[in-house]
């Protein structure tokens, strides 16, 4: 899971948790927050990638 913890590094306001059969981010901001859910970790991380950066 290098991928994934290099990512909560760089971005320590998302948080990334396991569902036993789907992953799920929460983003925390000013306007609330956002909740992003993929079956698999690199799903979610290339769709985390795609809207918040690398």
């Amino acid at each position: 899971m290098p991928r994934r913890q290099a990512y909560e590094a760089a971005h320590p306001e998302v948080e990334i948790t396991y569902h036993g059969s789907h992953w799920q981010a929460v983003t925390r901001g000013e306007d609330g927050e956002t909740v992003i859910t993929r079956y698999t970790l690199k799903a979610l991380l290339d769709k985390l990638e795609s809207v918040m950066g690398p």
